[in-house]
């Protein structure tokens, strides 16, 4: 019988065993003390590797090979698409300010959302609120209480009263003054959290003071508006009260059952809502700008006017505030950003369904515009000013920066 060992195949028909047939690329080395004849000797520490499976091989095409497996466009995609909506989240005040716009150059393009659209927007962007919400929010309320607290205390007692003088100061005509007042005692909006990101200010303190100026709106809305615009139009607290109540209660304690019933639905789900929540908040402001249209070009600069200045005083009040009380510089930008930013769809549906001139909802809708642009310029302006003082901390020292967690996440990426 002849050795094979050297040949790249061999066949041996006498064997016991087809052991041998196997090709030379998987075979012992020359210098092992292994042969794959019957008569040599054979160390028993030696294995010989095991053929690869045929669907192994086919998984593992060459990367210079034009063939691709038929789910990788798949997950491309699955990979993109997160991606595409992150994108077109960050870009809400592009969004509000072309809908306003074009509501007010051609109002019949968005006159079909109607008032009664409104309400069932709002609770769906509540409701997407609702189902971000976790234990872990309440649990930071009690590990941050002096944040919370002033937080809180800046929201209803700065805008509020702040709302109140602007519109003595710009004249405004009772509805429209009534309407940036209830603009100024609405709780802060959803979006503020996005802004606090892009501003790599303090985002779980962000979540906190939403959450609780929301749950405070309930009681303080109703009061407040009946203090300060009780002379200017009749205000009934307690209709108030029952629909901030199930605009804004009940969307947020329905998405959080279903948080904690359907987990896994809920975190498939959960990514698109920010999405979802800039687009109602544009067909809500777009449907309001287009149905006043005619009677916005009579007192647009002088409400443009006031909304500026209401949410622009606020931010820079805002953030005095929390550094006087020596709060850390991102604590600082995120109470600022908070108390700029107020949830303008609540003011927008509360008007419609409790004054008569639609005049009334017509703040909601600039202010919905105007802190979403002011909240994006200053966020870039942080986030340019942090850039500009760590290159110029590294050209100081010689020392780089620590490495950000968004940062690690794009080089591993790439």
């Amino acid at each position: 019988m002849v050795c094979t060992r050297d040949r790249p195949l061999a066949f041996i028909p006498t064997a016991p065993s087809l052991t041998c047939l196997r090709p030379a690329a998987f075979a012992a080395p020359r210098h092992s003390s292994s042969t794959c004849c019957p008569n040599s000797r054979v160390s028993r520490r030696t294995r010989v590797a095991p053929l690869p499976r045929l669907s192994r091989i086919r998984q593992r095409p060459h990367p210079r090979s034009p063939y691709k497996p038929p789910h990788a466009s798949l997950q491309s995609l699955a990979t993109r698409l997160p991606r595409l909506i992150d994108a077109l989240t960050a870009l809400f005040p592009v969004w509000v300010a072309s809908g306003a716009l074009l509501a007010y150059l051609h109002p019949p393009a968005l006159l079909w959302f109607s008032s009664s659209c409104i309400v069932p927007v709002l609770a769906l962007i509540m409701l997407g609120m609702g189902l971000t919400i976790s234990p872990s929010a309440f649990l930071a309320i009690a590990s941050t209480p002096r944040q919370v607290f002033l937080g809180a205390i800046a929201q209803y007692g700065l805008m509020p009263f702040l709302a109140r003088f602007l519109a003595g100061a710009f004249a405004l005509p009772s509805p429209l003054a009534a309407g940036l007042i209830l603009v100024g005692v609405c709780p802060g909006g959803a979006a503020s959290n996005l802004v606090c990101l892009i501003a790599q200010a303090d985002v779980a303190l962000s979540v906190v003071l939403t959450l609780v100026s929301t749950l405070l709106s309930v009681a303080l809305v109703p009061l407040l508006m009946e203090l300060l615009a009780g002379t200017l139009v009749p205000v009934s607290a307690y209709a108030l009260f029952l629909s901030t109540a199930q605009v804004v209660i009940a969307p947020l304690v329905a998405g959080a059952v279903l948080k904690r019933s359907f987990p896994r639905a809920v975190d498939k789900v959960v990514r698109v809502l920010p999405l979802v929540s800039v687009i109602g908040v544009t067909l809500i402001c777009g449907g309001v700008v287009a149905a006043s249209a005619g009677l916005l070009a009579d007192v647009g600069p002088r409400l443009v006017g006031a909304v500026a200045c209401m949410h622009a005083t606020g931010g820079i009040l805002g953030y005095i505030i929390a550094r006087v009380f020596r709060l850390p510089v991102k604590s600082a930008r995120t109470v600022s950003i908070e108390v700029m930013m107020q949830n303008s769809s609540l003011a927008v549906s509360l008007a419609n369904t409790h004054f008569a001139n639609p005049l009334t909802a017509l703040p909601g809708a600039i202010s919905a515009t105007m802190h979403s642009v002011f909240g994006s310029f200053l966020a870039g302006a942080w986030r340019l000013m942090d850039r500009w003082q760590e290159k110029r901390k590294v050209e100081e020292t010689g020392r780089q920066p620590p490495l950000q967690e968004a940062d690690a996440y794009r080089i591993i990426e790439e």
